[in-house]
């Protein structure tokens, strides 16, 4: 993956991810009274499909936000942890709407399908600014000299890493501290939508 763009990561994977819910939705509006097994077999292979894609699409998301200032991981994981929402409020309105119960499926998959498309327009609205080209088409990560201080938490622990040339020893239980909320977010993300 690293030989190609985050860019041409997240479109294809985005795309693809699309697609197979179109697929998805034309299934959902079909009667598969008469073909059950092959129905099955269809979602089950679009299901691994759809997965391995957000998979490669979330990392790269993840690869990119890790290229800007500390703050936009934040906000990466936050998006994360907003989407769990996502499915409630769908909820809320497909009943609002009062959508018949067999037609409920193929509405939340044109709902998630059009929330797709919607994403991918904003992620190439947003790739033609100055300053996302700036961090996000960088081959070098941003080092300390480049952030301003005050975006630093630990300042001398940062100062001490760059004058020492041995590789600093990782504590992961303070780490694990220090990134507690980020932590939870996935956790709680992962336990409620899997």
């Amino acid at each position: 993956g690293a030989q190609y763009s985050s860019r041409k990561r997240i479109n294809i994977s985005n795309g693809l991810i699309i697609l197979l819910f179109m697929m998805i939705s034309v299934l959902a509006a079909t009667n598969s009274d008469e073909w059950q097994e092959l129905f099955l077999f269809l979602i089950l292979t679009i299901v691994i499909l759809v997965s391995s894609f957000a998979s490669v699409f979330t990392g790269s998301i993840f690869g990119l936000a890790g290229k800007f200032p500390a703050k936009y991981m934040g906000g990466a994981m936050l998006g994360q942890a907003v989407g769990a929402v996502f499915p409630a409020i769908a909820v809320i309105i497909i009943l609002a709407l009062n959508i018949q119960a067999k037609d409920v499926g193929l509405t939340c998959f044109l709902l998630a399908t059009a929330f797709l498309i919607l994403g991918m327009l904003a992620f190439n609205l947003v790739n033609r600014s100055h300053y996302f080209r700036y961090f996000s088409h960088s081959n070098v990560r941003k080092t300390s000299n480049t952030r301003k201080i005050s975006e630093m938490e630990d300042v001398e622990g940062y100062i001490e890493i760059g004058k020492s040339k041995a590789l600093p020893s990782t504590n992961f239980l303070r780490l694990f501290i220090r990134a507690k909320m980020y932590c939870l977010a996935i956790f709680f993300t992962s336990f409620f939508t899997l």
